[in-house]
């Protein structure tokens, strides 16, 4: 941290002698290879995939429970808001898909709404990271350390754990590690059995997490990648 001071002839100095006017933050750069996005898939071995589980339970384990009933009603929210965000980039997600899946998604948010609202009742709805994938994980000396969670938006970031969870899981199965997820979600319910009764609604919560990236790579200008993850969206759903 630094300080921004105003010198005796009205100038602004960093870490002067006069008075502080603003302070500023000094941010140190990762090593190219701290993010988990931009690891060699051969590195994610069963003991760091267990690790990341146990940093994310320990997060859900803390985080501020959110007296919500209606938790069918936030993920339709959801849904309803991806439709609208992939209809801005027709000429990159076709229309007639992303409606397909949108119905599917809501016609499985209809079937498993009392067990989404239930788990709201029981405190299962948390305020999150809310965009916990692994460009948003870094492996700093040794040490997992989650980073940019939706701290400006509360309500982005306030959902089921499965689905704060989910994000983590998706990336991993749209990575080619499907094993690493596999690990992942077992050792995360050997440490919070509580949610296991929630495993049944993962299929949906992947494809909302993977539709999500579909529109956000469509905004950034990368057809491939979002028509990759509009695939998996639905593929996931398929029984």
């Amino acid at each position: 941290m630094h300080t921004i001071t105003r010198d005796a002839d009205d100038s602004l100095t960093l870490d002067g002698d006069g008075a502080v006017v603003d302070w500023a933050l000094e941010m140190l750069r990762f090593p190219d290879d701290a993010v988990l996005a931009e690891r060699d898939p051969g590195t994610f071995d069963d003991a760091l995939v267990t690790d990341l589980a146990a940093h994310v339970a320990d997060l859900h384990a803390d985080a501020e429970v959110i007296d919500d009933p209606a938790g069918a009603a936030r993920l339709l929210d959801v849904v309803e808001g991806n439709l609208l965000s992939m209809g801005r980039f027709p000429q990159i997600l076709d229309p007639a898909r992303a409606e397909l899946l949108t119905q599917r998604q809501r016609d499985e948010i209809a079937a498993a709404a009392s067990l989404l609202d239930r788990r709201a009742v029981d405190g299962r709805v948390r305020l999150g990271h809310g965009d916990l994938h692994l460009g948003n994980i870094a492996l700093l000396d040794g040490q997992l350390v989650p980073f940019d969670c939706l701290e400006f938006d509360p309500e982005l970031a306030t959902a089921d754990v499965l689905y704060d969870l989910a994000f983590l899981l998706m990336d991993l199965w749209a990575r080619g590690l499907r094993h690493g997820a596999a690990v992942v979600l077992n050792a995360y319910l050997d440490l919070r059995p509580e949610e296991e009764n929630g495993l049944g609604l993962l299929p949906l919560l992947l494809s909302v997490r993977a539709t999500v990236r579909a529109h956000v790579l469509a905004a950034a200008g990368d057809p491939a990648a979002a028509n990759g993850y509009l695939d998996l969206a639905l593929a996931v759903l398929e029984r």
